[in-house]
């Protein structure tokens, strides 16, 4: 029996790992006081939480030959040493936000807000380029991805992120500096809380217009950082 309850020690920060575990697609790796090792089935993400890097290094190090391809963790030490040992080459550095207020935010009704359908792929795909267009039609087959509308105009969309965080915020150029994309992170807050999960996302250091956005809305900022480890170029 795996015991969770270190992540129990800072859930805001934790919450990723903790809302892999709650929907039920997380395969542990380890689990104990001193941390918790595990990998997402649906978007394959490996995430590590420990109370110290020692901790974490003996996480990794007990299971060498996982095929890690995208990996997160809360430590730089630790990202140092997943680098060495699953041939880790990138890593960027975010700052997650969290909605941990008890209320519900007041939804903003300018938009019409509908799921995405596997026919707007090409649209997507040609605007966001964070994703490759697999991993966003995956998203789309998922019903994870909406496209927003104001009148008959469609002014961009926001959705969900496979391991779970909220993202994939576009706003069409024509549309931007109107409020639409606080808009849209409102509905994705509304939408996790209704399901019964914490809201989180995180924004790559330095992208202070979002973090911006964050605070306004009444997100609150971890100040540790995450970090987002990629093999590749």
């Amino acid at each position: 029996m795996h015991t969770f309850d270190f992540l129990d020690t800072n859930k805001p920060l934790y919450c990723a790992l903790l809302d892999v575990i709650a929907r039920g697609t997380a395969r542990i790796l380890s689990a104990d006081a001193s941390g918790v090792f595990l990998q997402d089935t649906v978007s394959g993400v490996y995430m590590l939480a420990s109370a110290t890097s020692g901790a974490g290094i003996r996480m990794m190090d007990a299971h060498p030959d996982e095929p890690v391809t995208v990996f997160t963790c809360y430590d730089p030490a630790i990202v140092d040493h997943a680098g060495q040992v699953y041939h880790l080459t990138r890593n960027t550095p975010c700052l997650q936000a969290v909605w941990l207020r008890p209320d519900m935010p007041a939804a903003d009704d300018r938009l019409t807000i509908t799921p995405a359908r596997p026919d707007d792929l090409p649209f997507v795909s040609a605007r966001y380029k964070l994703l490759d267009t697999e991993e966003l039609a995956e998203v789309i087959r998922e019903g994870k991805l909406f496209l927003a509308y104001a009148a008959d105009d469609c002014i961009g969309f926001i959705g969900e992120h496979l391991e779970g965080s909220m993202g994939l915020l576009e706003i069409l150029p024509d549309f931007r500096r109107k409020g639409y994309g606080r808009a849209l992170e409102i509905f994705m807050i509304r939408h996790h809380l209704q399901a019964s999960r914490t809201p989180y996302c995180h924004v790559i250091c330095g992208n202070d217009a979002s973090l911006a956005l964050q605070e306004n809305l009444g997100m609150t900022i971890c100040p540790e950082k995450v970090y987002w480890c990629f093999r590749g170029e």
